[in-house]
């Protein structure tokens, strides 16, 4: 059996594993039963030995039960005579066992990191112990999962509910039940039972009643079992490892907010698995399906055009030389796909401004002009004369074919084609479709935001009014 001194052991490991400081608080998710009651004593204790950090309980009334209200009473005593402080929330979701497990946690979790952010701490404690991690372990092998579900109860992680900058901690994992009941017993830990824990109504409970007594074998120790637990979170580090390489390996500078762009060479060349964890990390609603098409398209013979994935969440775009990942918003990935451009038109003329996909485009006459052949410097920002511009002025992606009126340096008008521009930018040919263009009333490009500005409407030292338009925040462009 697991003694007191290996148990505190586990304690100080997984403490020093979350990096928590002694002097900061930890709050602990106190049910009244045994696995918390012992977690209690055991973080008490070591507290007091250890010089480990201070404890503040919060208990959970969900109301599903109608003696619940008997569990926080006998948790507000315990908590008094050990001098700790605790919270008592209810959560009055009523008895209709409809409600389902699943809802109860979802608002107990919610309850208890409301409380930690609103009093400042960072990490909470939760009682799983490892027969815990081993019924999430069958749970999740019934389902089909891959190593992460294998391995998804973690000694130290991020708190469960999405948007918190909490820390989970669990550091009974490597302790099993029955050592926690031998510690109880020894130690005269009082806890309460919960009735639910006994029926078979819940699937985790029939694993846990009839299952897990068959693995330990016959002197009914699972320690060889939550070392083979451990064993796979080793190796979904290692994957982790892996998979963060290949990324710092084949990613390349991609224009775009939210774009991820990568060589396709180096993610042909290594393992499906870790190509898959790359584009998981990316998108974590992609489904093993969809992770196996994306793996078959990068390894497939190139072809001279684009081909796009359109997945659960975003767009993944498969060329010669690359593979671009953009998440999309819309069904069937419109705001990806559709490469079409709302025009803006640019009214009222002295002053205004527009939002344009991930920036802003704003406009205004330039008041006390003094000529300056080279302003403005931005060259996300160019100057007209007001006189010389046929209006009302667009803004909008750039028209099929278009040209911009150019000057050679003997003074000559000429016309450059927009494409040829963009080449000469190494403008990304997935970015084109949405760069800002000026357009004036007859449709002609004036100006191609960021690269270059036609002849057309240049200030000169004899202009009265100009005009200036700017595009900003596009870090994507630049």
């Amino acid at each position: 059996m697991t003694t007191t001194d290996q148990i505190l052991t586990f304690l100080s490991q997984a403490l020093y594993e979350a990096n928590i400081r002694a002097d900061e608080p930890i709050l602990v998710a106190y049910s009244g039963g045994l696995d918390s009651s012992v977690l209690v004593d055991l973080l008490t204790t070591h507290h007091h030995h250890r010089g480990g950090p201070a404890i503040e309980l919060i208990h959970v009334d969900h109301g599903l039960r109608p003696d619940s209200s008997k569990d926080a009473q006998f948790c507000q005593r315990q908590a008094k005579t050990g001098g700790l402080p605790i919270e008592v929330v209810e959560l009055n979701l009523g008895r209709d066992e409809r409600r389902g497990q699943t809802a109860a946690r979802t608002a107990r979790l919610a309850a208890i990191a409301d409380y930690a952010l609103a009093r400042g701490i960072t990490y909470v404690a939760f009682a799983h112990h490892g027969d815990d991690r081993l019924e999430t372990f069958l749970l999740n092998l019934k389902r089909g999962t891959g190593l992460d579900g294998l391995t998804s109860m973690k000694v130290c992680s991020d708190f469960p509910t999405l948007g918190t900058e909490l820390v989970a901690i669990r550091p009974l994992l490597g302790v099993s039940r029955a050592a926690l009941e031998d510690y109880a017993r020894r130690h005269g830990v009082e806890f309460v039972e919960d009735p639910t824990n006994l029926t078979d109504a819940y699937e985790r409970n029939r694993i846990r009643h009839h299952i897990l007594p068959h693995l330990a074998g016959d002197c009914g120790d699972r320690r060889a079992i939550f070392r083979a637990l451990q064993n796979l979170e080793a190796e979904r580090q290692a994957a982790e490892f892996y998979a963060r390489q290949l990324t710092a390996r084949a990613e390349l500078t991609a224009p775009g907010l939210r774009r991820r762009a990568f060589e396709r060479q180096p993610l042909a060349d290594a393992p499906q698995a870790t190509v898959a964890r790359l584009f998981h990390h990316l998108q974590p609603a992609l489904d093993a399906p969809s992770l196996h098409r994306i793996y078959d398209a990068i390894c497939a013979p190139p072809t001279g055009a684009p081909h796009h994935l359109t997945l659960s969440g975003c767009v993944i775009t498969i060329a010669a030389d690359r593979v671009v990942y953009e998440p999309s918003q819309t069904r069937g990935a419109k705001d990806v796909l559709q490469r079409e451009v709302q025009p803006i038109q640019l009214i009222p003329f002295d002053r205004g401004q527009a939002p344009f996909f991930d920036g802003v485009v704003c406009w205004r006459l330039v008041e006390n002009y003094e000529y300056d052949p080279d302003s403005p410097r931005s060259r996300w920002a160019a100057r007209f004369d007001v006189d010389k511009l046929a209006r009302p002025l667009t803004l909008s992606g750039p028209p099929e074919g278009a040209q911009l009126r150019r000057l050679d340096n003997k003074g000559e008008v000429y016309h450059q084609k927009l494409s040829k521009i963009f080449s000469a930018h190494s403008v990304d040919a997935d970015l084109r479709w949405r760069w800002p263009c000026l357009l004036d009333a007859n449709g002609e490009l004036i100006w191609a935001a960021g690269l270059l500005r036609g002849a057309y409407g240049l200030p000169t030292e004899q202009s009265r009014r100009v005009w200036e338009i700017e595009v900003t925040e596009l870090d994507e462009w630049s």
